[in-house]
This record gives C-alpha cells, sequence and structure tokens, in this order.
C-alpha cells in the first residue's frame, strides 16, 4: 500500500478523532494527572504530536535522503509489529522519569495536531515519490526500517497512546467539562 493510501485508510480517521476528542476536555481537565497515569491527557497529545513534527521527522528525512545505516531487515517485534499493525502486547521503556511537557492551551494542542496532520500527509507524498530508496535506519525497537515503514510506525505510536488516553478519559468524562476555571475532577468518585 503506498503512503498516501496509508494516510487516507489509516492516519487521517485516527487523528481527526484524536482532534474531535479535544473539544470534551476543559482547560484544568487537560492539565489534570490522574491515577491512571502519570501524565495528563494533554501531555499524552503533546507526545504523539511531537514524535511526528520531531523526532520520527528528522530520522525520515534521513532515510529519504540516502543517509542510511544499513539494508539489515527487522527483528521478530518488529516483524509481529507490522505483521498486525499494532504494538500488541509490548511495553516500551523511555528514558526514566521521561514526562512529555503539557501544552501551553487546548488551542495550541489542537494547532499541534493539524501540524500533525499536515506532516503526515507531506511524508506520505515524499515517501511515494522516494519509493526507490533502499535505505533503512535501525529503530531501538522493531530492528531496520525503510521510509515507508518509519512512515508507519509514526501512526502506530498514536494508535499504541490511545490505550492510555483511553483510561485518562474514563477518569476525565466522569465529571462534566468546567467552567470558570474551576477542576472539577473527581479521582475518588
Amino acid at each position: 500500500m503506498s503512503a498516501q493510501k496509508y494516510y487516507e485508510q489509516t492516519v487521517l480517521p485516527i487523528a481527526k478523532y484524536w482532534l474531535k476528542e479535544l473539544e470534551f476536555y476543559g482547560e484544568n481537565q487537560f492539565r489534570k494527572v490522574t491515577e491512571s497515569s502519570p501524565w495528563t491527557i494533554g501531555q499524552v497529545y503533546q507526545h504523539v504530536s511531537e514524535d511526528v513534527l520531531h523526532s520520527n521527522a528528522k530520522i525520515l528525512e534521513n532515510v529519504l535522503q540516502g543517509k542510511h545505516e544499513s539494508v539489515g531487515g527487522k527483528n521478530l517485534k518488529g516483524w509481529l509489529v507490522f505483521s498486525f499493525s499494532n504494538f500488541l502486547w509490548f511495553k516500551f521503556k523511555s528514558e526514566e522519569n521521561y514526562q512529555p511537557e503539557q501544552p501551553e492551551s487546548l488551542t495550541k494542542a489542537k494547532d499541534k495536531m493539524y501540524r500533525y496532520l499536515k506532516e503526515m500527509q507531506r511524508y506520505a507524498v515524499l515517501v511515494d515519490k522516494n519509493a526507490g530508496v533502499t535505505g533503512k535506519i535501525k529503530h531501538p525497537h522493531f530492528g531496520y526500517l525503510n521510509a515507508l515503514e518509519w512512515y508507519k510506525v509514526t501512526h502506530l505510536h498514536m494508535v499504541h497512546h490511545q490505550k492510555q488516553k483511553n483510561k485518562i478519559d474514563r477518569i476525565l468524562r466522569r465529571s462534566p467539562k468546567e467552567s470558570f476555571g474551576e477542576d472539577v475532577v473527581q479521582e475518588n468518585e
């Protein structure tokens, strides 16, 4: 499947869902740490959008420009993730005490999500245009990935954090969206 088709059929619907979900949070709920996660829902959005806008973008650019490390393949974990289009039961350790920044506001988070969508669309075109580039760069968990695989893993990362988002949402949605800046999220209901 081409990257552009993958964007239209897979990336776009999930990203639109995440954008629509932003309407259900108040500013304080967006910053509220719940018992279900050490991160706020705002930090989850920040982490997912930063992944494509910074981390994976640099790697994808390097693969597309022919600045690659090897022509090795995926490892078993990588093969499973790409076979099932899901991170499955795998858990990944990030840097110790890693905490994404809290977005300044819901509006800024929404802007970043729109930028995420635009960048994913732009990279889909670039990946398809450079389909002949065969180089790969090693992913820390999945082995050596080509440009299309790096593109897909960026999206799979968002899907992976859907579980975390859902856990936080179950708590935040117990209470109505706050008004007048009051924090009404009750974790011990």
